[in-house]
């Protein structure tokens, strides 16, 4: 796990574990991806893959966006993952609503 956080694409991100699934912990409007501090021992004593907590553009560390939409916060999410990711989405507020618009992304 880091203990700080780095800076990937334009977002500022903490991340965690390793392998599969990837749990992609988002948060609500105005917070940062600091809200899931506090999940970090539990997640490393039970989830089984990597888990990333990222900034969303505009919050936090990260860098704005030119125009703010669902799909935009999604597009600069999903350059955090790589290809073939099994992802877990969890996500408060907007994050929830960023979390179903990347869904809305994947090709099944």
């Amino acid at each position: 796990m880091t203990d700080g956080a780095a800076t990937r694409n334009g977002v500022r991100l903490a991340e965690g574990g390793a392998g599969q699934p990837v749990l992609l912990l988002l948060h609500g409007m105005g917070a940062t991806g600091d809200v899931w501090r506090g999940w970090y021992d539990l997640l490393a004593d039970r989830w089984p893959g990597r888990w990333l907590a990222p900034d969303l553009p505009g919050h936090g560390g990260s860098a704005p966006l030119d125009r703010y939409t669902f799909e935009s916060f999604a597009a600069a999410i999903a350059r955090l993952l790589d290809p073939g990711d099994r992802v877990v989405v969890l996500g408060q507020s907007l994050g929830g609503a960023v979390g179903l618009a990347l869904a809305g992304m994947v090709d099944v």
